[in-house]
């Protein structure tokens, strides 16, 4: 795709915006064409907010992290008995600070 820089950007802004437009039309053709089990697996999943981890146990290693912390916050959400793995527990929140699993792995005792 070339660059827009001799067009205004109003009108690349429009050519972007029929660009994505005739391409969601051409997927969802294609699906009716290929059929809803092919086109169903180049979407993204959706996310169950519910229950779906439920009965699951789930250890999240790095809890302290940002990345991490998000992870365990969603699969505590999503009903999962959650092992929260940290170096340092006392950053866990609150709310993972009682799944945390402190161990000293530095000596054999």
């Amino acid at each position: 795709m070339t660059p827009f820089l001799p067009l205004p950007a109003a009108q690349g802004v429009a050519i972007a915006t029929g660009s994505a437009l005739v391409a969601e039309v051409m997927f969802y053709v294609g699906g009716v064409i290929l059929g809803a089990a092919v086109i169903a697996r180049f979407r993204r999943p959706r996310v169950r907010t519910g229950r779906s981890f439920a009965g699951k146990r789930v250890a999240v290693l790095g809890a302290t992290g940002s990345l991490g912390a998000a992870i365990a916050h969603a699969l505590k959400r999503e009903g999962a008995e959650l092992v929260s793995l940290a170096r340092d527990t006392s950053r866990l929140g609150d709310a993972l600070r009682d799944s945390a699993l402190q161990v000293d792995i530095t000596s054999s005792d």
